[in-house]
C-alpha cells in the first residue's frame, strides 16, 4: 500500500525535468497550461463578435419590415385617406406580429449569451443559420399580408410559420449545443435562468407548428398565436433572484433550520463512506475510460509499476476492504490479469463492498478506518492512472467535479455523463 508512494515520487520527478521532449510533444498541454489559461480573454471577445454581427443583422431584419406597409397615393378618387389606410389592415397585423417576434428574439438571443462565455465551430454555424432564418422574415411578412384574403393565403401561411418553425428549431440547437454539460457557459452561470431558458424553448416548436396546422382553418388566428408565442417568449426567465423570493434558494448567512443542520453535520458515516466510495468509483471510471490498450504495460519509468499492475492493486485494496468490513481481514497481491478483466475485477469488489456498507449488519471496522485505509489509497492510485496517463499522451479530461452527478451506491462501470468538462 503506502510503498506505492515511491512512484508517485517517481512520477513527480519525471514531470520535474526527465520528461524527454517527445513525452512533451505528446501531451503539450500539460506543459502549456497557463498558455491555455491566458487565452480565456479572447473567449469572451469572440462571444463579443457574435453579438454584435447578430445585433446588425436583427437591425436590418426588423428594418426591412416597415417597407411592407405601403402609403396610399395621392388620388383624385372620392375613396377618403381613412379607407385606405384601413384596408392595409393585413400588413398592419403581419407587421406587428413580424416586429414583436423579430424583437423577442433580439431579447432571447441576447439572454442567452449573457450565459455563454465560449464560442465553438457549431455554435457559429447554428448562429448563423438562425441569423438566416431571421433575414427571411420581412419576406414571409410580405407574402402573407400580400396574400392575405387572396386564394393563396393558405400556402402564404405556410411558408410564413415554416419560418418561425426553422428558427425555432435553430433557437434550440443554438442554446443546446452551448448547455450541453454548461461547456460553453460562463462558469458562474445562474443555473435557474439557464433552466428557465430550456423549459421555455421546448414550447417553440411544437407551438409554431400548432400554428402552421391552424393556419389551413382560419388564417387570422393563427397569426394571432404567433403573435402570442412573441408574447410568450417575452416573459422574463426565472433567475436566482426570482428564485430566492418564492423561497426555492437560501440566502448565503442566513440562519439554517435545524433539520437542515442535521443532514448537514449528523450524516452517518456509513453514507458518506458509501458516497466516497462512489467517487472513488466515478473517477476511476473517468480515468479508466477509453485508454489505449497498450496503457496497461506504460509506465513512468524502468523501475516503477505499470497500468495494469497499478490497477490490480487497486482491486486488491478493495478486496482488502471487503475482508476488513467482515471482521477478516486479508490481504493478497494477486497477479494482474488482462487490462480489460482487471478493470472488471476492481468494479466487482467494489459493487461487493458497497453491499456489505449498505448492510444493517455491524462493520468489522469504523468507517473511519475504512477510509483512511483502503479506500484512501485507490483514490490515490486513481490520480497516480490519471497522471501517466498524461505522460502517455492519452490525457483525461479535467472536470469540474463539484457538478458530477454522483449518487452512493453507483459503484460501477457504467457512470453518468460529465456535466462540465474543460
Amino acid at each position: 500500500m503506502a510503498y506505492y508512494f515511491c512512484d508517485v515520487v517517481s512520477l513527480r520527478n519525471d514531470a520535474q525535468g526527465s520528461i524527454p521532449e517527445s513525452g512533451k510533444r505528446a501531451a503539450p498541454w500539460l506543459f502549456a497550461r497557463r498558455t491555455a489559461f491566458a487565452g480565456d480573454a479572447s473567449m469572451t471577445d469572440e462571444t463579443g463578435r457574435i453579438e454584435a454581427f447578430s445585433d446588425g443583422v436583427f437591425a436590418v431584419a426588423i428594418t426591412l419590415l416597415v417597407l411592407d406597409i405601403k402609403v396610399p397615393p395621392a388620388s383624385p378618387a372620392t375613396v377618403p385617406l381613412d379607407i385606405l389606410l384601413a384596408r392595409q389592415w393585413p400588413s398592419y397585423l403581419a407587421f406587428a406580429t413580424s416586429f414583436a417576434t423579430i424583437l423577442i428574439m433580439w431579447v432571447n438571443h441576447h439572454r442567452v449569451f449573457t450565459h455563454i462565455y465560449r464560442s465553438s465551430d457549431a455554435l457559429l454555424f447554428l448562429n448563423g443559420l438562425l441569423l438566416f432564418g431571421v433575414t427571411i422574415v420581412p419576406f414571409s411578412t410580405a407574402l402573407v399580408s400580400e396574400h392575405l384574403g387572396h386564394p393563396g393565403q393558405h400556402t402564404a401561411a405556410i411558408v410564413y410559420n415554416g419560418v418561425y418553425i426553422f428558427n425555432a428549431i435553430f433557437f434550440n440547437l443554438l442554446w443546446r449545443s452551448a448547455s450541453r454539460n454548461e461547456r460553453l457557459l460562463r462558469q458562474d452561470v445562474d443555473r435557474h435562468a439557464a433552466q428557465s431558458i430550456t423549459s421555455s424553448f421546448r414550447w417553440g416548436v411544437p407551438a409554431y407548428c400548432a400554428a402552421l396546422a391552424l393556419a389551413f382553418v382560419n388564417l387570422t388566428a393563427s397569426l394571432i398565436l404567433n403573435f402570442m408565442m412573441a408574447m410568450f417568449f417575452a416573459l422574463p426567465k426565472r433567475t436566482r433572484r426570482a428564485a430566492k423570493r418564492a423561497g426555492l434558494m437560501r440566502t448565503p448567512g442566513a440562519a439554517i433550520e435545524p433539520k437542515e443542520r442535521d443532514a448537514l453535520t449528523n450524516s452517518p458515516p456509513r453514507d458518506l463512506l458509501r458516497h466516497t466510495l462512489a467517487t472513488l468509483a466515478y473517477r476511476a471510471a473517468k480515468t479508466l475510460r477509453d485508454a489505449p490498450a497498450e496503457f496497461a504495460g506504460f509506465r513512468a519509468s524502468p523501475t516503477s509499476r505499470t497500468a495494469a499492475e497499478i490497477l490490480a492493486h487497486m482491486g486488491d485494496l478493495m478486496d482488502w476492504a471487503l475482508s476488513v468490513a467482515e471482521g477478516n481481514e486479508k490481504w493478497r497481491d494477486s497477479k494482474p490479469l488482462s487490462w480489460v478483466e482487471e478493470q472488471a475485477r476492481f468494479f466487482r469488489a467494489m459493487r461487493a463492498l458497497d453491499a456489505r456498507l449498505a448492510a444493517p449488519e455491524p462493520l468489522g471496522a469504523t468507517g473511519e478506518k475504512l477510509f483512511q485505509g483502503p479506500i484512501a489509497d485507490a483514490l490515490t492510485h486513481t490520480g497516480q492512472l490519471a497522471y501517466l496517463r498524461r505522460l502517455a499522451g492519452c490525457p483525461v479530461r479535467g472536470e469540474n467535479y463539484l457538478r458530477a452527478q454522483i449518487k452512493a451506491g453507483m459503484v460501477g462501470e457504467e457512470q453518468t455523463s460529465p456535466v462540465r468538462e474543460f
